[in-house]
């Protein structure tokens, strides 16, 4: 008698198969959400202050090497 893969599928296997897909889809919905999410906490820091503004243009601190 040959194997069948219907002969198989019980609901075990099929519910598992759903369970897979669900995580794969869940996973693909979910990284651009996460990466928008992330991109929105890293904008406002930039704008709070958080990262080091230097208090001159850069150009200056050029000037001040080549004068050494």
């Amino acid at each position: 008698m040959r194997w069948r893969l219907r002969d198989r599928a019980t609901f075990q296997h099929k519910a598992g198969i759903v369970t897979l897909w669900v995580v794969v889809l869940g996973a693909a919905w979910s990284l651009p959400v996460l990466s928008a999410m992330q991109h929105q906490a890293e904008k406002a820091r930039m704008e709070s202050g958080y990262y080091y503004t230097p208090q001159r243009p850069a150009s200056a601190y050029l000037e001040a090497l080549a004068g050494e």
